[in-house]
């Protein structure tokens, strides 16, 4: 990819899952992995970067699960708030914003 054609793919995923009732939806499991660790996975090959934002809190715990080279933010109180962090920790030309609960899209 070269630098005219550099995408980002920002991921909220700040939600604290409370429908779910399972926690923050970023660290569900399937068949062993996070979602946060498979749509990361998915999408690395297509983008320049990934920027991540999660719950302040976890921070820490969501950079031990991806490459050093996908980037954690804090996110916001809001899915827009969480959103605007993220549009502002970018200067690529484009940007994808996928959401961390939907770990089964294709290239």
């Amino acid at each position: 990819m070269t630098s005219s054609q550099a995408c980002v793919a920002l991921i909220p995923a700040a939600g604290q899952g409370q429908r779910l009732g399972l926690g923050a939806k970023v660290f569900l499991e399937l068949d062993g992995r996070t979602l946060l660790e498979i749509v990361t996975q998915r999408l690395q090959p297509h983008v320049s970067r990934i920027v991540v934002g999660v719950p302040a809190e976890d921070v820490d715990r969501a950079r031990g699960l991806v490459p050093t080279s996908v980037e954690i933010i804090s996110g916001g109180a809001t899915r827009q708030a969480t959103v605007e962090r993220l549009v502002e920790a970018t200067t690529e030309p484009m940007i994808l914003i996928h959401d961390v609960t939907r770990p089964f899209a294709s290239g």
